[in-house]
């Protein structure tokens, strides 16, 4: 079982791969000056690294692949599926998601050492002119492929964006992140200022901080075609 849970994986970063020059396509990146897991608050590199990805998207399911270059743990490789959907008010995304690991020198196509992840997310938009806010709830089951161990969390929170003006806007959502598995948690907030610089590439900058961690900016950018 293990050792075909990375063939899977491949095959979902092919199919992305082999989409991207279809239509509903985005493909994005960032640099920041470290690399931070915020939902288990922990810094992966307190090195530079340069991320980027395209993510293909039809109808309701959305595919992902990202490649992240540093050093140490900053490089990574991840493949990522969403299903969004919605049942009355309230907005639901499941994802399953691979993320080829290189926490020990060499090791990034080396299996031992990947995580597979999925989760279910619920949230409630509300509305009001140009602020919209979101009480969310996520829960997330982690699963170690042979060296990390699983892990399961929690984590209520709120989402909220604001429209600035046609071309400007924030977005953000605070979160509190519960491991059940090992009974700790952490307080986590990322943020976005995004301008639209044309009508089909957004320049952003990034804030991500969690109360265990230093805080990051990144500057980044996302590009529809």
């Amino acid at each position: 079982m293990r050792n075909s849970i990375p063939v899977l994986s491949i095959l979902i970063l092919s199919l992305c791969a082999g989409e991207a020059f279809a239509a509903n396509n985005v493909f994005y990146g960032k640099i920041a000056p470290k690399y931070v897991l915020g939902d288990v608050a922990i810094v992966a590199s307190p090195d530079p690294v340069i991320q980027s990805g395209i993510t293909h998207t039809a109808g309701k399911w959305s595919f992902d692949g990202l490649g992240s270059v540093g050093k140490g743990a900053g490089n990574e490789l991840d493949a990522s599926v969403f299903y969004d959907t919605k049942a009355g008010p309230v907005k639901l995304q499941f994802s399953g998601q691979y993320y080829f690991l290189n926490l020990h020198d060499g090791s990034l196509f080396d299996p031992s050492d990947d995580l597979i992840e999925v989760y279910a997310d619920a949230s409630i938009p509300l509305t009001h002119g140009r602020f919209t806010v979101a009480p969310m709830f996520r829960a997330i089951q982690m699963f170690g492929v042979d060296e990390l161990k699983d892990a399961t969390l929690v984590q209520p929170g709120v989402r909220g964006s604001f429209q600035a003006m046609d071309r400007l806007s924030f977005s953000g959502d605070l979160r509190d992140s519960i491991n059940l598995t090992s009974k700790t948690s952490a307080m986590r907030f990322s943020g976005v200022a995004a301008w639209r610089a044309t009508s089909t590439t957004t320049l952003k900058l990034g804030y991500d901080d969690t109360n265990k961690t230093p805080a990051v900016f990144s500057l980044g950018f996302a590009k529809t075609f």
